[in-house]
């Protein structure tokens, strides 16, 4: 199955702020197999947004982050069942945190009229 999307992490470890989503390929893909383009969307989105938060290097067993989805995924798609699974969102939970305090801590450093 195609990639239906892109979350871009900066190569220095830094946190990642960009993703992207390819509709064309989802509407092909719901065309296909009677999905709710909303619904498709709607688990793409989050699932990029996993990346962000969790790492490109985040593959899961089950839920939102499994890759690829196959036949017993896209069901669950279908059905608006999938869903992170605990220790990611609890990974998420912390990974906003961290970038809540890198930004405090940024915001600081800056000195203001400087």
């Amino acid at each position: 199955m195609d990639s239906f999307g892109v979350a871009l992490q900066p190569e220095d470890g830094s946190f990642g702020t960009f993703a992207n989503i390819f509709s064309d390929r989802a509407r092909e893909l719901v065309n296909r197999r009677g999905i709710v383009l909303s619904v498709m969307l709607g688990h793409l989105m989050p699932h990029e947004l996993g990346h962000l938060l969790l790492g490109t290097g985040a593959p899961s067993f089950f839920g939102i982050m499994h890759v690829p989805w196959h036949n017993k995924e896209l069901d669950l798609l279908s059905r608006g069942l999938m869903a992170f699974m605990p220790f990611e969102a609890e990974r998420m939970r912390i990974s906003v945190q961290e970038r809540a305090a890198a930004q405090r801590a940024l915001e600081a450093a800056i000195v203001p009229g400087s």
